[in-house]
This record gives C-alpha cells, structure tokens and sequence, in this order.
C-alpha cells in the first residue's frame, strides 16, 4: 500500500512537471509571434526611412536587435522557421495595373518624380509597347540629393516577363552621385548584373532581363556607406 502511494506521488509530480514545460512552451511560442509581428512593423518602418536622416540609424538597430532577438528565441523553440523578410513589390499586381500596395511603399509615377529632360531619357523603353513603370524616391546622400529607382515591366510571349531597371538623377542635378552601385541580385543572393555610375551620368542601367512563372529577385544600391534594397517577385 505503502509502495503504491509512493508511485502514485511520483506520478503526479512528473506530471505536473511535464504540465509546467508545456506551458512555458507555449508562453514562449506566443513571445516569439509577438517578436515576429513587432520585427515586421520594424521592416516596415526601416523601409520608410530616408538614409541620412535622424530615424535612419534608430531604425536599423532595433531591426537589427529585433532579428538577432527572434533568431535567439527560434532556438530555443527548436523552431527553423524564418523571421519575416524584407516586403516584396509583387510586380504582377503592375501587370494588373494595380498599384495600390506600390502606392504605399512609396512607388509613383514617373511624371510626378522626373523633369522633363529626365523623363526623355526614361522614356526611351516605351517602344517595347505595353508596359508599366514606376519610381521611387531614395535619398543617399547626407546633403539631401534625391536619386530615383525606375522598374519597368512588360508582358513577353510564352508568358515571359520583360524587366527593365534603371536609376535616374532628379529635380535639378543634373548627374548621379559618382560611385554609386546598382546591382541585381537573384533569390538565393547571386549577383547577376552590376553596373557603377561615373563622374557625369545622368542615369544608369542594368541590362534587361525577362522573367517566367513565379520568381524573385533583389535591387541593391550602394554609395559610400549606405545601401538599399528592394525586394521583387512575380506572384
């Protein structure tokens, strides 16, 4: 009787044990998912930042830390799955001519952002016929000067993609920073083009490329010390 009772204690303090780590298990699953939602706000947030200003630096640390704070907690879940990544610019929806969630990463059209002799220039694609094209606004340097990444997308035969992406100067200079890096990325982070401004370019380019079925690709640019990137796929 006596031995019975004893089992019966050690059975139930084991299973208060087990019930004890199954709950911190789930308390620290529900940690992680705020840390993945809080890491995305931070993504979003970092890709609103112009370089140079005074959020700029703020904004890279806490992403930074927000990372290095989910990839820790990642492990001691045992969970392999990835924190949330960069926002991708589905260029599909372009396709579509649906430009709302490009609205609201800050891509416009390219009248709004070019001069007219700017817009010359950009506009020497427009012979591939249907297409669509957008720009975006980047400042990258500490004295305010505004570059602008243009992205063109054409539909192909044999249901192939036509991309075009070019960086333009803006407003009233005339030439890009000299230096500055464009550079085309593929999925798994392979560079597959780069191209570098000199002292007297108005805008550079990469060569085209087109694109089929489901696919991602990634725009960096450099200067200095200061990169961006632009994340891309076709959904």
């Amino acid at each position: 009787m006596q031995n019975t009772t004893g089992n019966q204690e050690r059975t139930g303090f084991l299973l208060g044990q087990v019930a004890q780590a199954v709950g911190d298990y789930w308390m620290l699953l529900e940690r992680y998912e705020e840390a993945r939602e809080e890491y995305q706000e931070a993504i979003t947030y970092y890709n609103q930042v112009q370089p140079y200003s005074s959020e700029f630096v703020p904004a890279q640390k806490n992403k930074t830390f927000l990372n290095q704070k989910i990839e820790r907690m990642s492990s001691e879940t045992g969970l392999i799955e990835k924190p949330p990544s960069q926002i991708i610019t589905n260029l599909r929806q372009w396709l579509q001519q649906n430009f709302t969630e490009a609205a609201k990463a800050g891509w416009l059209t390219l009248e709004s952002v070019l001069s007219d002799r700017q817009l010359a220039l950009a506009y020497s694609f427009r012979k591939e016929g249907l297409l669509q094209e957008r720009v975006k606004k980047i400042n990258l340097t500490p004295d305010g000067k505004v570059i602008a990444l243009l992205v063109v997308v054409a539909p192909q035969e044999a249901q192939k993609v036509l991309i075009r992406v070019q960086v333009h100067a803006t407003g009233e200079e005339p030439y890009l920073p000299p230096s500055l890096i464009l550079r085309l990325l593929s999925d798994s982070g392979e560079i597959l083009q780069e191209v570098q401004s000199r002292s007297q370019d108005s805008y550079i380019k990469l060569k085209s490329f087109k694109l089929i079925g489901e696919v991602y690709f990634t725009i960096e640019i450099y200067l200095d010390q200061i990169q961006i990137t632009e994340k891309f796929g076709l959904e």
